[in-house]
């Protein structure tokens, strides 16, 4: 089940944590599904969360002893835009000739703010990616158990990918609507494995002869959406 991924095995893609802050964030996913929260309530437990984990960067702990900065959380890109951030407000206030404790303290104050964004950020991504992996991942382990329990033929079922109506990435904008066999894989990966924040899910097509594969129309973009149209049997 989707619970079960999410206790056990998500946050595989989840990098800089240490193994007790990697089981913590395991914890926080699966409690989005035992607790029935979004990803939203989950981002924000997560951003907590992200602000107590140690960094073990330079920049971070540079930007921590400089600065007096809480880089806590953010992945080494992160880091190092909050410190050429930091370094770039620094430049500004010393040629407006403010130096000394009332600059660090300025540097330190937009310096935070700008680290607690980023925070929010990796937060919000790493809690809609995990949700939806663990999404997935259950909705796959459920419909092995109903082939396995006869409920539908997996020799006569496939699996088509669905992404996001518009806006979908470089990545999945060409798989989206490519039905693959029940028993195989896409050879990019499973939906919401693909890349961080992914959106895409895939839909069971459980008698293609009987029913055909649902063909589909639009291009993903703003002006021309992604539409299913059911498909018929030739």
């Amino acid at each position: 089940t989707a619970m079960k991924y999410a206790k056990e095995s998500s946050a595989t893609m989840v990098s800089f944590l240490s193994n007790s802050e990697t089981e913590a964030v395991r914890d926080l996913v699966g409690r989005a599904f035992s607790e029935q929260r979004t990803y939203q309530q989950t981002g924000t437990a997560l951003t907590a969360l992200l602000s107590e984990v140690v960094p073990q960067d330079q920049v971070s702990s540079r930007l921590a002893s400089m600065y007096g900065v809480n880089a806590n959380g953010l992945f080494p890109r992160y880091a190092n835009a909050v410190a050429n951030y930091a370094e770039k407000q620094a430049e500004a206030l010393a040629s407006q000739g403010i130096t000394g404790s009332k600059a660090l303290k300025t540097v330190q104050e937009r310096s935070n703010r700008y680290a607690n964004k980023l925070r929010r950020s990796r937060a919000k991504m790493i809690a809609r990616t995990e949700i939806m992996q663990a999404n997935n991942a259950g909705r796959l382990a459920a419909a092995q158990q109903a082939a396995s329990k006869g409920l539908f033929d997996p020799t006569r079922a496939k699996r088509q990918w669905i992404s996001a109506p518009q806006d979908a990435c470089y990545i999945c904008n060409p798989l989206n609507g490519v039905a693959i066999d029940f028993n195989k894989s896409w050879i990019e990966g499973e939906p919401g494995f693909v890349h961080p924040n992914c959106r895409c899910t895939w839909l069971l097509l459980p008698n293609v002869p009987a029913y055909g594969v649902p063909s589909v129309s639009g291009d993903g973009t703003a002006g021309n959406p992604f539409v299913w149209n059911m498909g018929r049997p030739n």
